[in-house]
């Protein structure tokens, strides 16, 4: 159950990091070459490394690791259907919207991160989160939620470990296959335009 989870989320990820590097400059007009824009792109995939590992050790009271993924996953969905919602809006409007929308997406991000380290680091300071979400053990529809939190229902192994680390850095491979077919791309450009270039410059001489 837990290796299906982190491959929803990997994938959730990856299709989050390629929607803002394509609307970046498609329709936000934002600068093509950006190191903004490549930084962006492996932003989201190190916010889920860094949730992810939080759960590689043993937390007697709650699954940190699900908990992130829950808040992380719920901020990425709701950035994400803003901007594709506010598509139509004019380019000019649409830039700071997005803008807007990725600055807040991403404090939101760090303040989760920063949120399950903190619990992690002090146990006690989770210890009335955890009651909070045991209250769904006996709600019809919610009950999947405690049972995902739930420590004592998800024991992991070292098998398990290994498989999540496994998921967790592939999501750094189609972004880094995207990266370098990109710098390909303008590289070959760059390298066209330099031909074209000398043409005019021997036609003239």
């Amino acid at each position: 159950m837990d290796d299906i989870l982190y491959l929803i989320a990997a994938l959730i990820v990856i299709a989050w990091s390629l929607w803002l590097f394509i609307i970046w400059q498609k329709k936000a007009g934002l600068v093509e070459s950006s190191p903004f824009r490549f930084i962006l792109l492996f932003l989201p995939a190190t916010g889920f490394f860094l949730i992810s590992i939080s759960g590689w050790s043993s937390i007697s009271f709650l699954r940190m690791d699900i908990m992130g993924f829950v808040f992380y996953f719920f901020l990425i969905v709701l950035t994400w259907l803003f901007q594709f919602l506010t598509i139509p809006i004019e380019s000019h409007l649409y830039k700071k919207i997005f803008l807007i929308s990725i600055i807040i997406s991403q404090a939101g991000s760090l303040i989760i991160v920063c949120f399950v380290y903190f619990l992690k680091l002090y146990p006690m300071a989770g210890i009335s989160i955890s009651a909070f979400f045991k209250l769904f053990e006996h709600t019809k529809g919610l009950k999947i939620l405690w049972y995902l939190l739930n420590p004592e229902t998800n024991k992991q192994d070292t098998f398990d470990l290994v498989n999540k680390l496994l998921i967790t850095f592939c999501t750094y491979l189609p972004l880094t296959i995207v990266r370098m077919w990109y710098t390909s791309r303008k590289f070959k450009q760059l390298k066209h335009e330099i031909d074209e270039l000398k043409q005019k410059i021997e036609k003239i001489l």
